[in-house]
């Protein structure tokens, strides 16, 4: 990242206002940037939040693990993937990306970094995974550390299941469902590698033997109808299809 703007390579190529020559930095008229290309989604918040200031870092809500998925329409099922954690930090055109332990690894992630900064608004934390994902359709850590060592960032997925702060409000205290339900319509912009983490209500058993039958991860659990929490809650429970150590 640029240590004046600290801007990644990809949003400078999109931003510069000056070019490098013999006798020194030449200004230039801006490059329009690709965000104004993008159609920006109507995006409606239920009333009654209260602006905040925008978060430094958020501590990630975790799941405890458990033998077998609950039973109910007040459970959703997502699959679980196989990857890293991270917290995505959009403030202006300043992307962080924070892993689970607040360690900074935007500069790891530049691609991902360079695909929220052309969602069309300006301030959110989002919360998903970033994994690679196999010519079979499944998240595979193997390849995601290749990637991530080679530097192959096109490869590079972002599954994006929870909004925490949007536009100067916290949205933590909102369900699950409301908070999901704004996610999607954030993510209906076009961009490859940003993707809503779908779920299916009540048929939690059947998810999860279908995923362990495409020999994925597992699913991950979670009360339709909870707020975010910022520790380990029986809110979300992981259910693993193979039974390892993390």
């Amino acid at each position: 990242n640029s240590v004046m703007s600290n801007q990644s390579i990809e949003e400078i190529a999109q931003t510069y206002t000056h070019i490098w020559q013999h006798s020194g930095a030449q200004s230039v008229k801006a490059k329009k940037s690709k965000k104004s290309l993008l159609l920006k989604p109507t995006i409606v918040l239920p009333e009654g939040l209260k602006k905040t200031k925008f978060p430094k870092f958020i501590k990630p809500e975790l799941a405890t693990l458990v033998d077998k998925p609950p039973e109910g329409s007040q459970w959703i099922h997502e699959i679980k993937f196989d990857g890293y954690r991270i917290l995505a930090f959009k403030n202006g055109s300043n992307i962080v990306l924070k892993s689970r332990n607040n360690k900074d690894w935007t500069y790891k992630l530049p691609s991902i970094a360079a695909a929220i900064n052309q969602l069309p608004f300006k301030k959110m934390v989002l919360d998903g995974e970033v994994v690679v994902i196999d010519t079979e359709g499944r998240s595979n850590f193997q390849l995601l550390q290749n990637s991530l060592k080679n530097k192959e960032q096109s490869s590079l997925n972002y599954f994006i299941f929870d909004l925490l702060y949007f536009e100067g409000f916290d949205l933590r205290e909102l369900t699950l469902i409301e908070r999901k339900s704004i996610l999607k319509n954030i993510l209906s912009v076009p961009l490859p590698a940003l993707h809503y983490s779908e779920h299916i209500i009540k048929e939690g058993k059947e998810l999860y033997e279908h995923s362990c039958n495409y020999t994925l991860e597992g699913i991950v659990s979670k009360r339709a109808n909870s707020s975010y929490l910022s520790i380990r809650t029986k809110d979300w429970l992981k259910i693993k299809c193979l039974k390892r150590q993390e």
